[in-house]
């Protein structure tokens, strides 16, 4: 898995363990991880997908 996301600028959320940002511009993706897998639950907006 870590040849696939080489390159993205991914960061680990720190109150939340085992969840993840995904940042393509001003767009947030935020991701949890299971298994080596990445499952996306929220997307949106610089601002708004945190609320």
């Amino acid at each position: 898995m870590a040849g696939d996301v080489q390159g993205l600028d991914i960061k680990k959320r720190k109150p939340h363990p085992h969840d993840y940002r995904l940042r393509i511009g001003g767009v947030r993706i935020v991701c949890t991880s299971d298994a080596g897998k990445f499952f996306m639950y929220k997307a949106g907006y610089r601002g708004d997908v945190y609320k």
